[in-house]
């Protein structure tokens, strides 16, 4: 029945996902390799004022318009799924033995929901700085928070693949 508790999120967060990538591949230009995760990690009013500049001129806004508002739903979306994950491995018998693992993933589980407001405070930047001159504030903010985000996620995927690694290799309960 867990499986099925973390099956949902995790086919929402996939297909969300996918859809974020497919919105952003169109502003992936020459000039914007990186897309949206160069736009947020722009860090510089002029390197984004340059990105929002090469945009326009593709006819590329409502796109950017559409998969921020979209981001508006994933931000809720992935930062559950992660925390989700992280129970569900915490919750592994196998686990038990694994001290900092189990520390560490119980810290992580909350610690990943703060994704939510740091890539909601992100997403109003970026929103506004579509709509004016992006300012040093904004976009120093911005990379900021993008950054902590990203951090956040990379730890916790980190996390999962170390605690899976280590349910597999340890010995199942009463086999030792």
């Amino acid at each position: 029945m867990r499986f099925f508790r973390w099956l949902f999120p995790a086919t929402l967060t996939l297909v969300m996902l996918l859809q974020l990538n497919s919105m952003d591949t169109a502003l992936r230009t020459p000039e914007t390799p990186w897309g949206m995760i160069g736009y947020q990690l722009a860090f510089t009013p002029e390197r984004a004022a340059d990105m929002l500049a090469v945009w326009k001129s593709r006819d590329l806004f409502e796109t950017l318009r559409v998969s921020l508002g979209f981001d508006g739903f994933f931000l809720v979306v992935y930062p559950l799924f992660l925390s989700i994950s992280v129970k569900g491995l915490l919750g592994s018998t196998r686990l038990a033995a694994r001290r900092l693992l189990i520390r560490s993933g119980s810290v992580l589980r909350w610690l990943v929901l703060f994704c939510i407001p740091l890539d909601a405070m992100e997403n109003v930047l970026l929103w506004i700085m579509m709509d004016s001159t992006p300012g040093t504030a904004f976009t120093l903010s911005t990379g900021v928070m993008a950054s902590s985000k990203f951090l956040l996620v990379v730890i916790t995927l980190g996390w999962c693949l170390s605690a899976l690694v280590l349910r597999q290799l340890s010995p199942a309960p009463g086999k030792a």
